[in-house]
Formats: C-alpha cells, sequence, structure tokens
C-alpha cells in the first residue's frame, strides 16, 4: 500500500514538474519574442523621436525606386531640414534639443498623411517619401502645411523658437537611381519664404 502510495505521489510530482517546465519553455519563447521584436524595432526606428530611421528609409526608397523602374510609377523624395536649430542647442543646451526635436517629429506625423512614409535620416535632417499625388500642386500644398507648422512651432514650455524649415522636393516619373533623387532634393533644400513657391524638380 505504502509502495503505491509513494508511486502515486511520485506521478503526481513528475506531472507538475513537467506542467513547471513547460510553462519555462512558454515564458522564455515569450521573452524572446519580445527580445527579437524590440531589436527589430531598434533597428528600424529613431531611439529619440520613434519615428523610421535611416535604415528604414533606405529600405523604403529602395523598393519606390524598383517600383519607379519596373512599373513606371511616379514618386517623390523631400528633404527637410530644421532652420536655427543648431543656434538652439548652441545656447538652450542639448535637452532642450532633444526635446524639439521630439514635438517636431510628432508635428509632422500629424501634419502629414498615412501613406506619407517619414523619417530621420540624423541631427536636424528629416526626409519624406510619397507616391500618393497626382500633380507637383499636391506636393506643394503638402509643403506649405510642413512649412506653417513649422514656422508657427510653439514648444510646450511656451518658449518661443526661432525654427524654420528648408524643403527640397524631387518628383521621378521615369526611370531614375536612389543616389541622383537623393542629389536632387537635396540640391533645392533651400530656405523658404512666406508666399515663395515650393522648389519642386
Amino acid at each position: 500500500m505504502l509502495l503505491i502510495l509513494i508511486a502515486a505521489l511520485g506521478s503526481v510530482f513528475s506531472i507538475i514538474f513537467l506542467f513547471w517546465i513547460l510553462n519555462k519553455i512558454h515564458t522564455l519563447e515569450e521573452e524572446k519574442r519580445k527580445y527579437e521584436k524590440g531589436i527589430e524595432y531598434l533597428a528600424y526606428n529613431d531611439i529619440l523621436t520613434h519615428i523610421p530611421n535611416r535604415a528604414f528609409f533606405e529600405q523604403r526608397f529602395s523598393q519606390m525606386v524598383a517600383s519607379l523602374n519596373r512599373d513606371k510609377r511616379k514618386m517623390a523624395l523631400a528633404i527637410l531640414d530644421l532652420d536655427g536649430f543648431k543656434k538652439i542647442n548652441d545656447t538652450l543646451g542639448h535637452d532642450m534639443g532633444d526635446r524639439v526635436l521630439k514635438e517636431v517629429s510628432k508635428t509632422l506625423q500629424l501634419v502629414l498623411r498615412k501613406q506619407d512614409t517619414l523619417a530621420r535620416l540624423g541631427g536636424d535632417e528629416f526626409a519624406v517619401l510619397t507616391d500618393s499625388f497626382n500633380s507637383k500642386k499636391d506636393l506643394e500644398k503638402l509643403s506649405q502645411r510642413i512649412i506653417h507648422h513649422i514656422n508657427n512651432f510653439l514648444f510646450t514650455n511656451n518658449i518661443e523658437l526661432n525654427l524654420g524649415i528648408s524643403i527640397g522636393i524631387a518628383v521621378a516619373n521615369k526611370p531614375s537611381t536612389k543616389e541622383a533623387i537623393f542629389k536632387s532634393a537635396e540640391m533645392h533644400c533651400m530656405n523658404l519664404k512666406k508666399k515663395e513657391k515650393i522648389p519642386i524638380l
């Protein structure tokens, strides 16, 4: 009888131990998935602003150029540089500069459409990729919205910042290369004054 009882208890403990092992394996697998997801997020997103980074931009840019060359689809690239950002860093400090970059990123996300790809290339340089436009006038309107919101940018603690934005846009509607499109947009990234037309090539 005692032997039967010991055997029964042994079976119960074995089952409990097995469930404990299975639970541990499941927990480790969940942690591994979270870790891999975190690594992937860091690979393609900017740590400061939490928007796509240069690596994601390069991948998306390559896809759009491939589609342009293969399917003859149009696309546009906008390069955005913040004007006056260096002065903010120099006079108010890098912590304030980081806060400004975060707020600017949020502002751009609100202004841009869901189908547009926004990325931070580094420093105070951003880029927008889009193939959702009918004409250059659509891009002009989008650019004017960005300029309006950045030029009237007030920081959350009511410090008025002397912040502007330079935008250069390149439109490609025939086979081209990433280098040519990027160079065209970058060359025409200039400081725009009110009522001045956006240079779109």
